[in-house]
Formats: C-alpha cells, sequence, structure tokens
C-alpha cells in the first residue's frame, strides 16, 4: 500500500478521489457504536440483565448488517462506474482490505445473534 503510495503519488490520489469520505464516516460511527452496542450487551450478560443484553446483542449485529449494506451500495456504485480490483493498485488494496474486513463483520453479526440467541437467564 505505502509502496503504491510513494511510487504513484497522483494516481494514488485521483484513485482516492474516488471514495466518499462521508460514508466512510457514516460506516465508522455505525461500527463504533455497534461495537459500544455489543460491549454494554456483554456486560449484561454478566450481570444477569439477559433481555436487556440480548437487545443490545441483536442492535449491534443489525448495525453489522447496516454497515454491509452501505459498504454493498458503494461497491455497486463503484462497479457502475467501471472500478475494479484490476482498476489500480489502489482498488486492489481497496477491494482486498475492506472486504476482508466485510467478511469479518458478516463473521461478528453471526456471532452477536448467536450469543443473543442461546443467551440464558
Amino acid at each position: 500500500f505505502l509502496g503504491v503510495r510513494l511510487t504513484d503519488p497522483s494516481g494514488f490520489a485521483a484513485a482516492q478521489d474516488h471514495l466518499h469520505r462521508a460514508t466512510a464516516g457514516v460506516n465508522t460511527i455505525i461500527l463504533v457504536t455497534s461495537g459500544w452496542l455489543a460491549a454494554l450487551g456483554a456486560r449484561g450478560m454478566e450481570h444477569g440483565r439477559i433481555a436487556r443484553a440480548r437487545w443490545q446483542l441483536v442492535a449491534a449485529a443489525a448495525l453489522g448488517v447496516l454497515f454491509l449494506v452501505i459498504k454493498g451500495s458503494e461497491y455497486a456504485d463503484k462497479a457502475a462506474h467501471g472500478i475494479g480490483i484490476e482498476t489500480h493498485p489502489f482498488f486492489t488494496f481497496y477491494y482486498l482490505v475492506t472486504g476482508f474486513h466485510a467478511a469479518h463483520v458478516v463473521a461478528g453479526v453471526l456471532v452477536l445473534l448467536l450469543v443473543a440467541a442461546r443467551a440464558r437467564p
């Protein structure tokens, strides 16, 4: 990533201009809030507040799904503009890193829902 940025700074900057910073900011807020809710849910489980903890875990999972929907719309927008993984090395890294992250969000959503469903007083 750094090598691409150093060897092609103008191409890197031009590729970056295709990203939506506001959308990235919204997704960051969504994931931070989701993490906060998951932490509250975990603490609630420890203290026996199962019903509330379930709600918090499901809400955290729902925010994870919202993140994935937004990321999917970003990918669709890039595809509609002909921007793919081979467009520029910047986008190779972009799709690999964000795709890997999205896969982890999917796993997190599944785990949150599983824990919420199996929670017992």
